[in-house]
């Protein structure tokens, strides 16, 4: 007995002697000298606060937020210096002796082995926690951030150490199986490069042994919002730390005592091998199941799509809270409001929800459950309604949310500029805190919030909602409370489109704005930025003009919100809540918006790039104050898109005929000249599909075509009355038609009654016609007086449609939308052509625009401080129907950049192809609005603009001024001999500002080389560039023979800087114009 102690004795002794010496050889390597230095170095230049105004807010925003970025620096950087490490000490015990002195001692490779990893593990772990709370230290010196010791302590037990114990069993394992270290560091160095570079993102992150994507963010609301997950990621990679760990015992070099014990090791690596597989099964089984009920349910709502819907007039809800989950009872008045006979009745609710009962006046009624789709077996005549009662319950299926988006776009993890990842979460559902809004289809509904948009029609519905047992939370939802003993009821004052309900432990302020009560609910500590706010209004409170101030401050606050809206505030209620920061995170489609409510992320995170600052109530001045709030609050509501709430949810337009019109109708009220940029080939979807087709498709990728087609139904629609009869028919339209759904043949008949013209016929050829009207502009003046701006120009229609063009007069925002205040449109039919001279105010912005057709760009902006005050008088306003001879000119033949005859040619002389025919065999767009990539070997691609020719693409190719080898040429056909005057088109391109230079084309001086070829041979002319040049520049008249005739120009330009400007070389077109006798 004596003996056996004695023996364990010197096993223990031994144990820790190799656990001194592994510790020792990791302690005294330069390597972890520089794991050292390199940790508490970056902590020191990156955590230590040494400059307020440098902290991003989002990188201190949660108590998670300073640890994430620790543990994402540890998981990279020591994971590297472990494998350089390891491999290093193996080099070097192939020549250290001491080591043999420990391998004779009487102690099995197993418990050897594990010294060696425990003599490993310690010094990390003690750097670890060392690095962990100085970080901890220094995030208390942050002001307004969140520290919670917990937090750090769970990022380093699941997120650091199965990093770690995984790379240090890799690391064993590959240095016992490769004799030479230094083959062994290029593996480990190639697999920990893949995981870096590659792995991160594919199979959910399955393979990323950093978890640098996880969304581990601790909410103050929620806590850890993806725990399970998480969880599940990180415990793979340590499971199959601890497996490699075991594999690696039996591959000592080392002679073994103990040959049974390395059998075990074997074993328990391969079991725990087993175990990863088995839970990154599990992983990707979640994932899976996940897209597949999401394809499920895209099928689900596609297959009941076509079939008539009910409305559902009151819905009575009553609520009650369970631990995971709620049950609740809907009592529903349907009607059928269509033209024909419904056989059975199409509702929709969240597949995760159990139905326990379905009863109509008592009576069950029979139904049939189709994931999300509940279908009743149950007629209804036009007309008809009748009242049902639905008991259900369970957990909610956040996958429900937004089916329309696919799979990829779903799943992926969120990228963002910071490391902190929030994830994603559409719903939460506890006994603590619960936050459901109508797109997750927690209650019954008729019409499915979740369809395409284009699609989606609306169900203005009066709610009442009570909610039992909330255990004295904080309960929020549409309407006016009223506590009852065993709960709470919300009464609406009017319908909506939607309810939601949240509950928490939420602290509430409220104010009255008119008649509007505002209520802002946030978590408790969660308000800090209101401090300076609250200090100022108790500063203020003492003032005898305390309440005139205080009125006069929400005043301001209301003017400068509803400045930059549609509408007035539809509501009497507006709820401003705080939520966890995943919620509807990454996702566009702004329904953190409901109907009386806003949802903002938690702790402004999404909203204020500094929440503590702000405010600036250091001013003494009162008035500059309220203006400062005013504009704080003003970009809160657009950062948090509540535009939505005066647009979106009081009123509705639908049509059987026209599908989606609904959601075109209400981008009308509004309207806009959008920033997004034509290209020819966005409107190659138009004339495959049409708009039906367009909306048919989710228009997904088609704003600008959408954009165009709406910009040519008003502009016709301004063709028979002016911008502000229509702008006040739509404003009334849209007030009469408060909560409550419209149909969209009501607003064509009121326009026929108010105007006189009915415009269906015109409707359904814009909604089904995939012909696109082809106009063309020419010989545009622009003149400004004082006090008004005129524009004189032609245009023809060449294409089979009708065609509108319009001179909009634009304002600028406060919010940097382009406003239209007027709208002047002329109706061009196939085969007109006109003079047009219109007259506009002068001040705002001047745009020509031909809304939808082939013309690229579509407008052309009128700089009114580039041109001199016109002295004399201007033409008369009025149309002018010309003939096509006086619009094209006989004998005048001209060959753009965009045409057969042109060619570039390279510094080889050959050919390259034309440019229809490149852009034919690639698929990305290959123009540019901007001259991003001048050079002066290769001409690069075409430049739109409205400052250069085109018959409807007006483009041009520009490049640096070179040495003659790039060459462009023109080959025109002519039909007989004789002489031709030909000219080159002076293009309005503006200077181009590079790093290098500043490019300019028209600078005069500039000079521009082009070589006529005729029957005597070729004749060499230079332009150079004068300010008196006109629009065309004749190069000269030549004797020119009937058939093809060249004009050739090369890239020399002045061969210097003219004034400090390089020299641009433009390629646009060339005109022969056939001189008379």
């Amino acid at each position: 007995m004596d003996i056996v102690n004695i023996n364990d004795m010197m096993c223990l002794s031994t144990w820790k002697a190799v656990c001194v010496y592994e510790g020792k050889l990791v302690t005294r390597n330069w390597l972890f000298y520089l794991f050292i230095v390199g940790v508490f170095g970056y902590m020191l230049m990156f955590f230590v606060p040494w400059d307020m105004s440098q902290v991003m807010w989002w990188d201190v925003a949660f108590a998670s937020s300073v640890p994430v970025r620790a543990t994402y620096f540890l998981n990279l950087f020591q994971s590297l210096v472990v494998i350089f490490l390891v491999c290093d000490i193996t080099r070097k015990r192939k020549k250290a002796e001491c080591r043999e002195v420990l391998s004779v001692r009487p102690l099995g490779n197993v418990p050897f082995f594990w010294g060696e990893f425990a003599g490993i593990f310690f010094p990390f772990l003690i750097v670890d926690v060392l690095f962990m709370m100085f970080c901890l230290c220094a995030n208390l010196l942050i002001p307004d951030s969140l520290v919670n010791p917990w937090v750090y302590l769970s990022f380093l037990a699941r997120d650091v150490l199965p990093t770690f114990v995984f790379v240090v069993g890799l690391s064993l394992l590959v240095s016992r199986f490769i004799r030479y270290p230094f083959l062994s560091w290029l593996v480990l160095v190639t697999i920990f490069y893949l995981s870096y570079a590659y792995l991160a993102e594919p199979f959910h992150g399955l393979l990323d042994f950093r978890g640098s994507l996880l969304a581990e963010t601790f909410s103050t609301i929620v806590g850890f919002m993806h725990s399970s997950t998480c969880l599940l990621q990180r415990g793979i990679f340590l499971s199959l730390g601890i497996g490699l760990l075991c594999l690696a015992v039996p591959c000592s070099r080392r002679l073994s005592r103990e040959s049974g014990r390395n059998v075990f090791f074997s074993i328990m690596g391969c079991l725990f091998l087993v175990l990863t597989v088995w839970a990154g099964y599990i992983y990707m089984d979640i994932f899976r199941e996940r897209q597949v009920n999401r394809e499920s349910y895209r099928e689900i709502f596609s297959r009941y799509e076509s079939i008539p819907r009910t409305r559902i007039v009151t819905h009575d809800i009553t609520y009650m809270p369970l631990e995971n989950g709620f049950s609740a009872q809907s009592r529903m008045t349907v009607v059928n409001r269509t033209r024909e006979k419904m056989k059975r009745l199409i509702l929709y609710l969240n597949p995760g929800l159990q139905i326990h009962k379905l009863a109509e006046s008592g009576r069950d009624i029979s139904f049939l459950r189709d994931g999300q789709a509940v279908v009743v077996e149950r007629e209804l005549n036009p007309g008809d309604s009748t009242v049902m009662e639905m008991v259900y319950g369970g957990k909610i299926d956040e996958d429900i949310y937004r089916v329309g988006v696919d799979n990829e776009a779903y799943f992926t993890p969120e990228r963002q500029v910071d490391v902190e990842r929030y994830g994603k979460r559409t719903a939460f559902v506890s006994r603590d805190y619960t936050l459901l809004i109508p797109e997750i289809l927690w209650y019954p509904v008729a019409i499915p919030p979740t369809v395409l948009e284009t699609f989606r029609e609306v169900d203005f519905t009066i709610y009442t909602l009570h909610v039992k047992n909330p255990d004295g939370l904080m309960v929020l939802s549409q309407g006016i409370p009223e506590k009852r003993q065993d709960g709470i009821t919300f009464r609406n004052l009017q319908a909506l489109t939607g309810l939601s309900l949240c509950f928490g432990n939420y602290e509430r302020r409220s104010v009255m704005v008119d008649s509007i009560t505002v209520e802002f609910y946030t978590y408790p500590g969660n308000d800090f930025y209101m401090q300076d706010f609250d200090k100022w209004m108790e500063k203020i409170a003492g003032d005898s003009n305390a309440e005139e101030y205080r009125n006069k401050l929400k005043n301001e606050c209301r003017d400068a919100i509803e400045s930059e809206m549609p509408n007035l505030y539809p509501f009497k209620l507006l709820k401003i809540v705080e939520v966890p920061p995943s919620f509807l995170n990454s996702f566009s489609f702004k329904e953190n918006v409901q109907p009386e409510m806003v949802f903002f992320s938690e702790r402004m995170t999404g909203e204020l790039d500094n929440p503590g600052d702000w405010l600036d109530v250091s001013q003494e001045d009162t008035d500059d104050v309220a203006y400062s709030l005013a504009q704080e609050i003003s970009n809160f509501f657009k950062n948090t898109h509540a535009e939505r709430l005066f647009s979106d949810f009081h009123w509705g337009v639908s049509s059987a005929k026209y599908p989606g019109v609904g959601w075109l109708f209400n981008k009308m009220v509004t309207p806009e000249v959008d920033r997004q940029f034509l290209f020819p080939s966005t409107l190659n979807n138009i004339s495959r599909l049409g708009l039906e087709g367009l909306i048919q498709d989710g228009c997904s990728g088609h704003d600008k075509v959408i954009s165009m087609k709406i910009a040519h139904l008003l502009a016709y629609l301004t063709t028979i009355t002016s911008w502000d009869s229509l702008s006040g028919y739509m404003q009334e339209f849209t007030q009469a038609s408060r909560f409550q759904e419209m149909d969209f043949e009501t607003f064509l008949n009121g326009f026929r009654e108010r105007f006189g013209q009915d415009i269906r016929s015109f409707v359904d050829e814009w909604y089904t016609s995939r012909e696109i009207p082809r106009l063309i502009i020419k010989d545009i003046m622009y003149r400004r007086t004082e006090e008004i701006q005129s524009v004189d120009f032609k245009v023809g229609n060449t294409g089979n449609v009708d065609g509108v063009v319009s001179l909009l007069l634009v304002e600028l925002t406060t919010s940097g939308k382009n406003a239209i205040v007027n709208s002047q449109s002329f109706l061009i039919r196939p085969g007109e052509y006109k003079r047009i001279v219109a007259h506009e105010k002068f001040g705002s912005k001047l745009l020509l625009s031909t809304n939808f057709s082939k013309r690229v760009p579509e407008r052309i902006t009128f700089s009114k401080h580039d041109v001199p005050l016109w002295k004399g008088e201007l033409p008369p306003a009025g149309v002018t129907l010309l003939d096509k001879n006086h619009f094209f000119p006989p004998g005048e033949i001209i060959v753009d950049n965009e045409d057969e005859g042109f060619h570039l040619i390279d510094s080889s002389g050959n050919r390259l192809k034309r440019l229809a025919e490149r852009l034919s065999e690639k698929k990305q767009e290959d123009y540019n609005y901007y001259c991003t990539d001048l050079k002066e070997n290769s001409w690069g691609v075409p430049l739109i603009s409205d400052g250069v020719y085109g018959r409807e693409i007006h483009s041009a190719f520009v490049k640096q001024a070179g040495k003659g080898n790039s060459k462009a040429e023109w080959k025109a056909l002519l039909p007989e001999a004789g002489k031709y005057e030909i000219s080159v088109y002076r293009s309005g391109i503006e200077s181009i500002q590079t790093t290098e230079y500043t490019y300019a084309a028209n600078y005069p001086g500039m000079k521009n080389y082009y070589t006529v070829y005729t029957p005597e041979g070729k004749e060499e002319i230079v332009w150079e560039v004068s300010d008196n040049d006109s629009e065309w520049v004749s190069l000269g008249t030549f004797y020119l023979p009937a058939g093809e005739s060249r004009v050739v120009l090369d890239d020399r330009g002045a061969g210097t800087l003219i004034e400090g400007n390089a020299q641009l070389i433009v390629v646009d077109a060339v005109k022969w114009v056939k001189v008379k006798n």
